[in-house]
């Protein structure tokens, strides 16, 4: 895909999207280029910031990778960030964690948060996968 194609879905499809994913309240912004924090991060493709209590999202993108993406793909990776969404409640756990948890303590929290975010993730695409196909989409 390039930038071009990647706005046109979105501009086409995000609204849609954040409906099904029961997000249709949310302010979600998705943004063109990676910031420096989430290059720090290795950020390849996608990575979803967000403010639970104000149910604000930014996602931000990286226009290197739209080449890698099929129309599909795409679609399948902002599904994947807006469940990372879902997830951002959990961000109390973290910000309580950093605060009270030693510098190497805290360290290996961080690994253990990030990794089951990531696997409950994996899960529910699994069930959104199941939806998806009762629905014959």
């Amino acid at each position: 895909m390039t930038k071009k194609e990647v706005s046109k879905w979105l501009a086409k499809n995000l609204e849609r999207k954040q409906a099904e994913f029961g997000l249709a309240d949310w302010r979600i912004a998705v943004t063109h280029g990676a910031s420096k924090e989430a290059v720090d991060r290795f950020l390849t493709c996608m990575q979803v910031t967000a403010k639970f209590q104000y149910q604000r999202a930014q996602i931000e993108c990286n226009p290197k990778s739209y080449e890698r993406y099929t129309v599909t793909e795409f679609e399948r990776s902002i599904e994947h960030e807006l469940l990372h969404i879902h997830m951002s409640a959990f961000q109390l756990v973290w910000n309580f964690a950093d605060i009270h948890l030693s510098r190497k303590a805290f360290d290996s929290f961080d690994l253990l948060y990030n990794r089951a975010q990531e696997m409950a993730v994996r899960s529910l695409e699994g069930f959104t996968q199941k939806q998806r196909g009762k629905h014959g989409e």
